[in-house]
């Protein structure tokens, strides 16, 4: 999905005030040299003269002996119009339009395709749009350490190490998103505080905008708030905050039990969840409660979702946070 139709025309309508800049930085480089060097302008004029009566007499008389005469007299004017501009001290090309890229010309598209610079856009305005922009930054696979995890001390749990764990974790994180989107997949990570379940939350996160999908990124707290402000019919903001919650590529829940859980949070959970897993639109919710403490919080079909549509990650060991120090 990437994009919304929205955004997208916003993108084009800054490739549009990129071309209106140059042209009128162009216009002011012009007024500039004229000003300066008045014989230029004459020179200019008889170019344009030049060139018309070149396109004439193709297209009128196809005489090809005046055609190489006029080709020529335009080549001279353009030696004469660089000696000039290079005796002012201005460069050949001072006069000319300039392009902030030169593969598109500033069209954004190069033969028909997006050009690189295009998609540059993209991905820089899924950031923005991700909530955390800063925080991705810092954390994703790139810069995942596993020195801050245990590896000598077999977890019981699981059969090994909380090390040796957690590589297997990153490379189904890996997988995620190597499948993404092909496989509709969801993710709940569950463990105590700082074992890492956000920092892969933002792994994950990272590497789909960078393949550009949609992203956004949202406390459990900050996701009621929103969701609440988006009833209010003046609340513009919060109504597209909502519309990113229910169709944005991937939606990132942190902290999934630190709301206060009444009826209004308890509905609309079921609904995003529901609506996600109908619309095969990938979540990720990390969260301090055990299976046990979710089936206490919330209601049995909210559960039911989490435990049919999600993989379910559990996570050891200390809190990294804490062996930092």
């Amino acid at each position: 999905m990437g994009l919304s139709n929205s955004q997208y025309q916003a993108i084009l309508r800054e490739y549009d005030r990129i071309q209106a800049e140059e042209r009128a930085k162009r216009e002011e480089r012009v007024e500039e040299v004229y000003q300066k060097i008045p014989e230029l302008k004459t020179l200019n004029l008889a170019s344009g003269k030049l060139a018309l009566e070149s396109y004439l007499s193709i297209r009128e008389k196809n005489d090809s002996k005046l055609l190489d005469s006029l080709s020529e007299n335009i080549e001279k004017l353009k030696a004469k119009k660089v000696r000039l501009l290079r005796k002012y001290g201005f460069s050949d090309d001072y006069m000319e339009l300039r392009c902030r890229c030169d593969l598109c010309k500033d069209t954004g598209f190069v033969d028909g395709k997006k050009c690189r610079c295009f998609n540059d856009k993209v991905r820089k305005l899924l950031y923005e749009k991700s909530n955390i922009q800063k925080i991705l930054e810092r954390e994703n696979f790139g810069t995942f350490s596993y020195k801050y995890f245990d590896d000598e001390h077999i977890e019981k749990e699981i059969g090994t190490t909380v090390r040796k764990y957690m590589e297997d974790i990153v490379g189904f994180c890996k997988d995620f998103v190597d499948n993404f989107p092909s496989k509709h997949e969801n993710i709940i990570f569950i463990g105590n505080t700082g074992v890492g379940k956000t920092f892969l939350s933002n792994c994950i996160t990272k590497e789909l905008i960078d393949r550009y999908y949609s992203a956004i990124y949202l406390s459990a707290a900050e996701l009621f708030e929103y969701l609440a402000r988006a009833k209010m019919e003046d609340d513009m903001f919060a109504k597209e905050i909502n519309e990113h919650i229910l169709e944005d590529d991937v939606l990132i829940i942190d902290d999934l039990g630190t709301e206060l859980v009444n009826t209004f949070t308890s509905t609309q959970l079921f609904y995003i969840i529901n609506h996600r897993i109908n619309t095969e639109k990938s979540t990720i919710i990390s969260t301090n409660l055990s299976i046990k403490l979710l089936r206490d919080n919330y209601s049995d079909r909210i559960v039911s979702r989490l435990l049919n549509s999600y993989d379910i990650i559990k996570l050891y060991g200390e809190d990294i946070r804490r062996r930092r120090l």
